[in-house]
């Protein structure tokens, strides 16, 4: 009996309606950082009827509430984070950076002969 039951795919993990409406912004506004996130689930939470602020302004508590939802979206899938660039929608590919003052042969290609 266990044995068949291993062969069933497990559903996607479902999100609440606050997880899905960040996943719904994220995918629209990638990359965003941990400010961003959170300063748009408070206006969210304002326009909602609660306490909140707009996208624009931030306090004290925007960077952990948008840290907090980026990681639970991480941890059901959802997301990830990207160093240097902030939470994007998981599988997402962000363009490769050139390091600074490293070669680019586009704008220094190699002397003739090579």
């Amino acid at each position: 009996m266990t044995d068949q039951l291993t062969l069933i795919d497990p559903e996607p993990p479902r999100l609440t309606e606050r997880q899905q409406v960040a996943l719904e912004h994220l995918g629209s506004n990638q990359p965003l950082t941990n400010d961003e996130l959170g300063a748009f689930l408070h206006e969210a939470r304002r326009a909602g009827g609660g306490s909140g602020h707009g996208r624009e302004e931030r306090c004290a508590y925007c960077a952990a509430e948008g840290g907090q939802m980026g990681r639970r979206l991480r941890e059901l899938g959802y997301a990830a984070y990207r160093r240097g660039h902030g939470w994007v929608v998981a599988g997402t590919p962000l363009p490769p950076a050139v390091a600074r003052g490293g070669y680019d042969p586009a704008v220094a290609p190699f002397p003739k002969g090579f």
